[in-house]
């Protein structure tokens, strides 16, 4: 039994020169030292990229733990608080 997979991937560059670069890189791939530096290239590159995403993660996550955000969640479902903390079930 084999495996067939239509994924593609899609390199975007930021600007033509580096997209050069890279495909001389590519074109060059045998060569160890040319694979080290592309290695460590992308590497940079997906260390960025995984910064912005927990960044933007980071930012989400103050959002929905603010007493704020709390307060609006608790006027819209209608919550309501003893002094205690605890929820009064209004039935």
């Amino acid at each position: 039994m084999g495996y067939r997979s239509d994924v593609a991937y899609v390199i975007k560059f930021d600007d033509i020169e580096t997209r050069d670069n890279f495909v001389t890189l590519m074109l060059a791939k045998n060569d160890k030292w040319i694979t080290q530096a592309l290695d460590e290239w992308l590497l940079g590159k997906a260390q960025k990229y995984a910064d912005e995403i927990f960044e933007k993660l980071r930012e989400e996550y103050d959002a929905y733990t603010s007493e704020e955000y709390f307060k609006d969640l608790c006027d819209i479902n209608g919550w309501r608080f003893d002094k205690r903390g605890i929820l009064i079930n209004e039935e």
